[in-house]
């Protein structure tokens, strides 16, 4: 409060609670991040399927996933570090920005729902927490520090002792460099948490490929198919389309699986002509080197029999 800031004391203790929350919402990031697998489990799977957050656009309904609660501790991480001048979550990027190579990981973190715009993941419920830099500053704690120690510097060109705000200042100017540092880091938590997430939607989408179908009972026709069960549930009146349907998408699938057979066909004789071309050089090579150092060595003794 006000009483707190009339000391440096006080203003130490403020900027220390402000590091102590930083480091407590890092360590639970840091914690979910370690949590994650290479291999999902299938429990794993089945949670991030139903998820009513990152998979409402699929008509899911059910308890939020363990992914999408490490999204809430990743920005509760963010706001531990930075604040925006602006209320209002920024969503959409244009696809320029967002496929930018060697871009900032936070800034490829964020999906783009304009017109045109790529979705990273394939999953728009994913980002919903996401926001830009646009608006991004420093928490009032970082601005405090910033403006203490541009008053001490102030203070120190007119020559006078600075007593104790020497001490508050070296601390102060090691914060700044370990809030760079944590910045730097989030945005990595962020590349690999949206990494994740591609994963789990690439083996959803795996499994839904995989999936056998089978026609429909009385008992559901008469209920009425849910949007999951009308993706695995044939109704007996589509069957027929649907084995066009499929017989097609074979089709397409196994001239795609030809083209890239040869392509990789292609690929691997390239690939061997180089290596026997080197090989045939290096050969080469070293019988030059060895006709001429026989050489060498037959003018030199022709030369001391003279």
């Amino acid at each position: 409060g006000e009483r707190g800031l009339s000391s440096l004391g006080g203003m130490r203790n403020l900027l220390r609670e402000a590091a102590k929350e930083r480091e407590g919402a890092r360590s639970r990031s840091l914690a979910g991040l370690c949590f994650l697998s290479a291999e999902p489990t299938h429990s794993e799977l089945d949670e991030n399927r139903e998820c009513g957050r990152c998979r409402i656009d699929w008509g899911r309904s059910g308890p939020v996933c363990g992914h999408c609660v490490l999204e809430d501790t990743l920005e509760a991480h963010e706001l531990s570090l930075v604040s925006f001048r602006r209320a209002k979550r920024i969503e959409e990027f244009s696809a320029l920005a967002t496929l930018a190579p060697g871009g900032d990981p936070l800034l490829n973190a964020h999906s783009s729902r304009a017109g045109g715009g790529v979705q990273i993941g394939d999953n728009a419920g994913a980002t919903r927490n996401n926001q830009g830099t646009a608006f991004m500053d420093d928490v009032p704690a970082t601005q405090l520090l910033r403006l203490l120690l541009r008053c001490v510097t102030q203070h120190a060109r007119t020559g006078r002792p600075l007593g104790p705000l020497a001490l508050l200042a070296a601390e102060g100017a090691a914060d700044l460099l370990l809030l760079e540092a944590a910045r730097r880091e989030l945005r990595w938590a962020r590349a690999q948490w949206m990494a994740h997430a591609d994963l789990l939607s690439r083996l959803d989408e795996l499994n839904s490929a995989t999936l056998a179908l089978r026609l429909a009972t009385s008992a559901e026709l008469s209920a009425g198919l849910s949007a999951d069960e009308a993706r695995y549930i044939v109704i007996p009146s589509e069957l027929p389309a649907k084995r066009a349907e499929h017989a097609a998408e074979r089709e397409d699938a196994e001239r795609e699986l030809e083209a890239a057979v040869g392509q990789l066909r292609y690929l691997k004789t390239v690939a061997a002509e180089q290596t026997a071309d080197t090989e045939l050089r290096t050969v080469r090579r070293g019988n030059f080197k060895s006709v001429a150092s026989a050489a060498a060595q037959s003018i030199k003794g022709g030369g001391g029999r003279g």
